[in-house]
């Protein structure tokens, strides 16, 4: 959460004030066990699952982002959940009132954060409070409203369901309502002038406000409507479920205070610390050499990101770009007078370096390029306040200015044509064709807008609708330069990522008066930047000889972890040292939470719960079957029961001992200091078996000359996963190195994998061995008939077992062919069946094509979500083109968010129809986003005695024309 802005100063006193005696009130500091009584724990035995509400935008408590519940509140159900060994579900997706409604047809069980109010009293059981958050009235800076009573005759925006709906109807008759959707709808009626006012809570407004820019709103009063406990957050369970009620109550004082505060500090922390450039490379540090001063627009009146003042540059751009350029080395000239047409005809001639703050079209990507984003001004539509317009389609017939060369022109000669357009300078002189009646409304920015108003009292004009154009990036600003200076938009990338959000933050309260959340959910936290500039310099124990996850290649540490630490740490800016180091895991682990005098965490570490106690873990990263492993002159093991009797070899200090021990009692156990030296016993003979990781024994057998060793069947263990690791007291670092993780994108993860990852089919079963065991059991049933029971029993088990190999194998060839992320083949695969199809054209005459397929903007999708929820819309599409193709079709990700669909037996009209419906389909595919996306399609086929290369760039030209031509559509070649 962000820090708390508000016009009542007293309300920020007020919240921190209750806020801390509510802590001290409500919880203990002790962590014994619950004392349950029978039936809570029956309770608890009979109804595995408990099903909690979770809201999609009640910043910063109850939210989701990336598609994970998120928020003070979830933070806080998860430690009662934890504290009463409750298994819980969140259900997202309905509104609050829909909740509400659950609640009383007993589809849910929790509400996590609710208000307690008579009229909810009659059917839900109440807890304690957690928390206390003040109730605000928010309202348009220039018509404040200190009091409730204030409001008696004006309209006020409320989320339908929420308890001031409630108490307003009951209490207040005399204030009109206007219920909406939730929180941000309530501050979007407020901002275009639906509303008079909005109620709500204190924090989740200024988290809101913070995040969506709205410069225009403040929080002008508290919000008393009689009762104190209005304020108070509450958790809430059905009436018919008691016990449920009671163990809930139990498990919320049982939290301890520190525990509390800890979640204080994660969700309402928010000073900042700067952060050191990216590092630049030799030939980025030549071109500033070459390049000493770059030449950056700067307009006269586009306030408050971009003006003159006095004939200096002024504004929230202006401030930012020069941060980016102190810390990549450039000095800027801004160049001041054109007007942005002229700006943008200046880039194309070359006489211009930097557009400073420019929306992404596809015009303009023809001769641009473009950072990423790095502030979000929504659009809205201008008019006059006696003839108000709430949408673009109300323009519709109507003249609208805008200035000339905006992407608003291009984008409503091309999506609008029955808008009259007025092309003008400037922001200002649009707003005056409105105050002359020259034109019905203007479109721009709503903060620029807010700004120019104020600055110019244009009373008659009122901001009276968002103008939503299709595309959400066209409420973002970038940076671009030419497309002839490569180097310099990958200079000006770097110096932008090294700014920091608190650094932003100073930026947009000094600007816009109001800061932006820090959409980004991996944004390090202060305590973390803190964190980071104490230790600069993170030293990670590297085990010598445990390939290829960590080892040591020539004298310097390498493997699979290795590589990921050291991604991590370039998107989180530290410096990771590596220390190789022999000693055990057990004492590696054990000098992490000690001295720290050689290193001071490993690379990972298995999470278990006896282990939670002494060290903090971060997300898991890696994860591998475990398996049993045997020597080739070695009887047939097919699961870890036939080792009964016999000695398996295991390192020590790892999690796979205590599973042994606990559940094969009758398996004796050797440790060994390293896995070589366990594989090593191993091929001695000195133990029967070894128990272990399958990628690190593959590499081993393939690397260390192990060849009489053989991965003889699965453990019947889960995958084991290795987590982040760090020393208690350093929670940072485990969740600076997650938020890490999360930033790597979905082809750098396949690439780290490949890098090292290789695969060792299981062997196949001995046949010869299989004849000798069958007439040896031939033999004793002739002898014996009547043991032709137990024979046969022996004999299905054998075939069973050879079963299972089969299946076995067949799952690790799939490994090779499958990507890992979306789960249809991979590029490998693919390219395999199109060396098999062209050469079946050739020999049969018959002939197949291709479908090349990128989805339109997805990086958009990862720069606003997340790198998981982008994961997830691979997934997604993948399945879309799964289930559109037919059974001969050949689906795969060729890389990216590039798919190709290989069409077996087809033409070329057959081709250019299904790839139609197939973008119809994906059009219309609703993604967990929340929103529709679109792809582009580019079809080949195979023409005879072609190369496969030849076939690939045709399409691959084909898509890329698709592309040119404003994407979501095919083109084929």
């Amino acid at each position: 959460m962000r820090k708390i802005h508000c016009a009542v100063s007293g309300i920020t006193l007020k919240a921190i004030i209750t806020f801390i005696l509510l802590l001290g009130l409500t919880l203990t500091a002790t962590a014994e066990p619950l004392e349950l009584t029978q039936d809570e724990q029956a309770f608890i035995d009979s109804h595995p699952v408990i099903r909690v509400h979770n809201e999609t935008n009640w910043p910063p408590f109850n939210y989701v982002q990336n598609g994970k519940p998120q928020g003070f509140s979830v933070d806080f159900m998860n430690l009662v959940a934890e504290r009463a060994d409750l298994d819980i579900e969140y259900v997202t997706g309905p509104s609050w009132s829909e909740f509400l409604g659950m609640m009383k047809a007993g589809t849910l069980d929790v509400m996590l954060n609710i208000v307690k109010t008579p009229e909810r009293e009659k059917y839900l059981l109440f807890t304690q409070p957690y928390a206390d958050n003040p109730n605000a009235i928010l309202s348009k800076k220039e018509t404040p409203f200190k009091e409730i009573e204030s409001l008696t005759g004006k309209t006020v925006a409320v989320p339908k369901g929420f308890f001031t709906e409630e108490i307003l109807i009951r209490d207040y008759p005399g204030i009109r309502l206007l219920p909406v959707k939730n929180m941000l709808e309530t501050m979007k009626a407020v901002s275009f002038g639906k509303a008079d006012a909005a109620l709500g809570e204190l924090a989740v407004f200024n988290h809101l406000m913070n995040e969506h820019m709205m410069s225009g709103l403040a929080i002008s009063g508290e919000a008393l409507m009689g009762d104190p406990e209005y304020s108070l957050l509450n958790i809430a369970t059905r009436q018919e479920l008691p016990l449920l009620a009671s163990i809930l109550r139990k498990s919320i004082a049982s939290i301890s205070l520190e525990d509390k505060k800890r979640l204080q500090q994660k969700w309402l922390s928010n000073v900042v610390k700067k952060r050191l450039v990216s590092p630049l490379t030799q030939e980025e540090l030549e071109f500033i050499e070459a390049h000493p001063v770059i030449r950056v627009h700067n307009e006269l009146n586009w306030p408050p990101f971009n003006y003159t003042q006095d004939g200096e540059p002024q504004g929230f751009s202006i401030d930012f770009m020069n941060l980016v350029a102190e810390r990549t080395g450039f000095e800027v000239e801004y160049i001041s007078g054109p007007s942005w047409n002229e700006f943008l005809q200046m880039m194309k001639k070359g006489t211009l370096d930097v557009m400073l703050n420019i929306v992404k079209t596809p015009e303009r990507q023809k001769y641009l390029l473009f950072t990423h984003p790095y502030a979000d001004n929504p659009n809205a539509i201008l008019s006059k306040k006696d003839k108000p317009y709430e949408s673009i389609e109300s323009l519709i017939g109507k003249t609208v200015a805008v200035p000339k060369g905006f992407f608003t022109e291009e984008i409503l000669s091309k999506n609008y044509p029955e808008i009259r357009l007025l092309p003008l300078n400037n922001m200002l002189e649009t707003m005056k064709a409105v105050t002359f009646g020259k034109a019905d409304a203007a479109l721009g920015e709503l903060a620029v807008f807010s700004h120019l108003l104020n600055e110019h009292m244009m009373s008659d004009l009122a901001i009276s609708g968002e103008a939503l154009m299709g595309d959400p990036e066209y409420s973002l600003l970038n940076i671009a330069t030419r497309k002839d200076l490569p180097l310099l938009a990958a200079i000006l990338r770097k110096g932008m990522k090294s700014i920091s959000p608190g650094e932003k933050k100073e930026l947009q309260l000094k600007w816009l008066g109001v800061s932006e959340a820090e959409k980004d959910p991996n944004a390090l936290t202060e305590d973390e930047r803190v964190f980071l500039a104490q230790n600069p310099t993170i030293r990670f124990h590297v085990n010598r000889d445990r390939a290829p996850y960590e080892f040591s290649l020539d004298g310097a540490a390498a493997g699979i972890a290795v590589d990921y630490i050291k991604a991590v740490a370039n998107r989180t800016g530290f410096d990771a040292e590596f220390v190789i180091d022999d000693r055990p895991l057990a004492e590696a682990l054990k000098s992490v939470n000690s001295e720290r005098r050689d290193y001071d965490t490993l690379l990972y570490a298995v999470e278990t719960a006896e282990r939670r106690d002494e060290f903090s873990f971060g997300d898991p990263y890696l994860a591998n079957p475990i398996m049993i492993v045997t020597h080739k002159s070695s009887g047939y093991v097919g699961q870890m029961s036939d080792l009964s009797g016999k000695i398996l070899a295991i390192e020590k200090g790892l999690v796979t001992n205590q599973w042994v021990s606990r559940d094969y009692p009758n398996i004796s156990v050797m440790s060994a200091d390293t896995t070589l030296d366990a594989l090593k016993m191993l091929q001695n003979q000195e133990v029967d078996a070894y128990l272990g990781n399958l990628a690190i024994v593959n590499y081993m057998i393939n690397h260390k000359g192990m060849s009489d060793l053989q991965v003889a069947a699965p453990s019947g263990y889960d995958d084991i996963k290795f987590s982040f690791v760090g020393p208690k007291e350093w929670p940072e670092l485990t969740s600076i190195l997650s938020k890490g993780l999360r930033k790597i994108s979905a082809e750098e993860h396949t690439e780290i994998q490949q890098k090292w990852f290789s695969l060792q089919v299981l062997e196949k079963v001995d046949y010869k061995k299989l004849i000798y065991i069958s007439l040896f059991f031939l033999t004793i049933l002739l002898v014996v008939i009547y043991k032709n029971r137990s024979i046969r029993i022996i004999n299905e088990q054998l075939e069973t077992s050879h079963r299972l190999i089969e299946e076995k194998n067949r799952l690790l060839k799939e490994l090779v062919i499958t990507d890992n992320l979306t789960k249809i083949y991979n590029r490998h695969k693919l390219d395999e069946v199109l060396i098999y199809e062209a050469n079946r054209a050739n020999r049969s005459k018959s002939t197949f094509g291709v479908i090349l397929i990128d989805i339109d903007y997805f990086k958009q999708t990862n720069d606003t979500y997340g790198h998981q929820m982008g994961d997830r819309v691979l997934r997604e599409f993948a399945d879309i083109l799964l289930s559109h193709s037919r059974r001969s079709d050949v689906v795969g990700r060729w890389g990216g968010e590039e798919f190709m669909i290989i069409c077996t037996e087809t033409t070329l009209d057959g081709l250019i129809t299904f790839s139609e419906n197939l973008r119809n389909s994906i059009s219309k595919y609703a993604f967990s986003t929340g929103e529709n996306k679109t792809a582009s399609l580019g079809v080949s086929l195979y023409l005879a005695e072609e190369s496969v290369d030849q076939l690939i760039n045709r399409a691959d030209e084909a898509l890329y024309q698709a592309k040119e031509k404003g994407r979501n559509r095919v083109d084929y070649l």
